[in-house]
């Protein structure tokens, strides 16, 4: 090889590596948009996974809070017949289910509703009382080693965005004492 194609060569390719590099450097111009706009799609999605989580949260909120407020006025119940200052146990179990829970709305329109069953021993179930209007039960209608249930319905709000993921949902406990 003469030293003038060496150098024709060598020549040729730098002209190209340099045309490579300019190639990038276009190339490049064109991506620095593209961390921007992946970011933005990537976003979205958890923007609403996270909107979802947190709506869920307040659901099991409710959940909880319901649960509590069903075994709170089941334990009421189930005292308040030895109790002589009461005269009216389901009321006062009514009462105390409503002050348990306070963040859960109590109207008589998809509110929280509950009720009231006493099971006696030997006996057909019987329902004194249920949702929220007053419930009423006389102590004589409770005796020592009876069954109180206290039922609880709440409706579920999973509203993400305006979309409603469970139209008819609603949440439900049931605590069962025995009376004193």
């Amino acid at each position: 090889m003469d030293a003038r194609m060496a150098s024709r060569m060598t020549a040729s390719r730098g002209l190209r590596i340099r045309a490579w590099s300019s190639a990038r450097k276009v190339l490049a111009g064109d991506e620095r948009g593209q961390a921007l706009l992946e970011f933005a799609l990537v976003s979205l999605v958890l923007f609403l996974i996270l909107i979802g989580i947190i709506q869920f949260g307040f659901v099991f909120n409710n959940y909880i809070a319901l649960t509590n407020a069903t075994s709170i006025g089941a334990q009421a119940l189930s005292v308040a017949r030895s109790n002589t200052a009461i005269t009216d146990p389901c009321a006062y179990a009514a009462q105390t289910i409503q002050q348990a829970s306070p963040f859960l709305k109590t109207t008589s329109a998809g509110g929280l509703t509950f009720s009231i069953t006493i099971y006696a021993a030997g006996a057909t179930p019987s329902t004194p009382s249920s949702g929220v209007a007053s419930p009423s039960c006389k102590t004589s209608t409770l005796a020592a080693g009876d069954e109180a249930a206290v039922t609880a319905f709440y409706p579920c709000n999973l509203n993400v965005y305006g979309t409603k993921f469970a139209s008819n949902c609603s949440l439900a406990a049931q605590t069962v004492e025995v009376v004193q």
